[in-house]
């Protein structure tokens, strides 16, 4: 395992290069960091690296002075130049004093720094390595460390010594017996952008973030970093003098390098202080509840813990659920989007608690999924600009603003497709319109292909012809899907027992309407209502 070293005043430089691959896999590893020709000149006699990429003009101590100085200390030790692309002169002078090669730090790639590496590694003169054993060491801790802390957060009381003993014996930089913050940091839209699939692999991406954070939580901060989920990670930190500062100015650091190198947006969380082992399961707590009281900000932020007090959802009439069913099953569009502009403003405007949110939008999504399927359209048919389906998006964003965005983007798209699938309306339209209102009206009545061809003096045949014709679907399909869509409001705006809903849609055998209702939705009314009271 041939060792790294990387000396750079640029913090983000840094990072960058550390977090530009996973090193072991290529037979690397990156013993230090420096961000000055004297800081890394105390390192190299620790650690020994193979090789050194560097900057030179920095302060105190440049890489010319640190070249020189190792030339005859350590004349074993390779240099690579960490270049601008107006630092041509400094690097012809670093090649006549003995660099091996140089790179491009601001655009530099993986693949191009491999080629580099592999170049000088090639002319080191062979060195007893005795740091192989190490290195899974290194890597046993982590992964141990990481297992630990999410068994602690799994809130098992009884584990709590063991697993406290058993981190101490990893020698954290946490001190459990001093007074000491828990920060959360969250990928903001995970789920989005993993749907995407535009970025890292996630052990890379977990190994980047993890760089980064060490590199910047431990320049003024006692901190240890844990990997909590694929996009969720906690730092621990031990408060001291100037902490609170200290936290803010590493974010601001670990959001500007996340985005630069990434184009991830995070969201941070802290909480109050506490002592005591028991009091990492607090701090996490606190940190979710933060994170959730986000919902109505933006990305690029960390927010410390506060109480809150959300207000209980209540909606004026024009915004029930029951006017949404209705309009839904007229297929205004214009009046749905116009019924959901309002809807979304007035929860913006009243800070509704997330989890209301979401579960009136599960609901409103239900019906929707319903009525859109009488028309033959499958709601997987469509996604918003960001890829995410109308049965995920609840789940699937963090802030409101999003979901409000993703809610009008989908609306009008299904307005769009609905008109392409709607055949123009001939000679019988307005005829058809008085039967099917006829229909709507009377649906617990017994409502038959000879009544409604009555009504419009038309033998069944041609009445089922042209109703099929105009509408897409034969009348008793009509009729059967206008019953499931009106039982799914009572099922979700009533305590009818399911008989009784049964019977106010027109079906007298409650089994056989359980068995068409489950056909037509994928659930059981039971299991529908089950499902509303778990959104609860």
């Amino acid at each position: 395992m041939k060792k790294i070293m990387i000396v750079d005043d640029e913090t983000l430089v840094r990072i960058g290069i550390k977090s530009l691959i996973v090193w072991e896999d290529y037979g690397y590893t990156v013993v230090a960091d420096a961000q000055n020709g004297e800081e890394a000149w105390e390192k190299i006699r620790e650690c020994r690296p193979n090789i050194v990429l560097t900057d030179l003009k920095m302060s105190p101590g440049d890489g010319f002075e640190l070249m020189e100085k190792c030339r005859t200390a350590y004349p074993d030790i390779r240099f690579i130049v960490l270049s601008n692309y107006n630092d041509f002169e400094n690097v012809r002078q670093a090649m006549k004093q003995g660099a091996s090669d140089y790179i491009f730090k601001l655009t530099v790639k993986a693949d191009e720094l491999l080629k580099i590496l592999e170049e000088v590694s090639g002319k080191l003169p062979d060195r007893e390595e005795k740091n192989s054993s190490e290195q899974h060491s290194s890597e046993n801790r982590t992964a141990i460390k990481n297992s630990l802390i999410r068994q602690a957060l799994s809130g098992e009381p009884v584990l709590l010594s063991n697993i406290q003993e058993r981190l101490n014996r990893l020698s954290l930089e946490t001190d459990f017996s001093k007074t000491y913050f828990v920060i959360s940091v969250r990928i903001d839209n995970y789920r989005v952008i993993r749907r995407r699939g535009d970025f890292l692999e996630t052990d890379l991406l977990v190994f980047a973030m993890i760089n980064m954070m060490e590199e910047i939580f431990k320049q003024d901060l006692k901190a240890e970093v844990f990997h909590e989920s694929d996009s969720r990670f906690l730092i621990l930190a031990t408060d001291q003098t100037g902490a609170r500062d200290a936290v803010e100015k590493a974010f601001s650091i670990l959001i500007q390098s996340v985005k630069q190198y990434y184009g991830l947006e995070i969201s941070g969380a802290v909480s109050r202080t506490g002592r005591g082992f028991g009091w990492l399961k607090t701090g996490w707590d606190q940190n979710n509840l933060t994170l959730e009281q986000r919902f109505y900000s933006e990305s690029g932020k960390i927010s410390w813990y506060r109480e809150k007090e959300w207000k209980k959802m209540h909606l004026p009439d024009q915004l029930r659920t029951v006017v949404f069913g209705n309009l839904l099953e007229r297929m205004e569009f214009l009046q749905i989007e116009s019924y959901l502009k309002e809807l979304l403003d007035h929860m913006e405007r009243m800070e509704y608690a997330p989890g209301e949110v979401r579960k009136k939008f599960s609901r409103l999504h239900s019906l929707m999924v319903i009525y859109l399927e009488r028309h033959e359209i499958r709601s997987a048919e469509i996604c918003d600009s960001r890829g995410v389906e109308l049965d995920t998006t609840v789940e699937e964003y963090d802030f409101f603003e999003d979901l409000k965005r993703s809610e009008l983007e989908m609306i009008r798209a299904y307005a769009q497709v609905f008109q392409s699938k709607e055949p123009e309306s001939g000679k019988y339209g307005q005829q058809l319109k008085q039967v099917k209102a006829y229909a709507e009206m009377n649906l617990e009545k017994e409502l038959t292909v000879a009544q409604a061809a009555s009504m419009l003096n038309m033998s069944e045949s041609h009445f089922s012809h042209i109703f099929k014709s105009e509408e897409g679907v034969s009348y008793m399909e009509y009729i059967n899907a206008c019953r499931m869509q009106k039982a799914t409001v009572l099922l979700e705006n009533t305590d009818l027992m399911i008989s009784e809903i049964a019977e106010k849609v027109g079906i007298e055998n409650p089994n056989y309407f359980s068995a068409q209702y489950k056909k037509r939705t994928g659930k059981s009314p039971s299991e529908f209502r089950r499902m509303l009271e778990n959104r609860k």
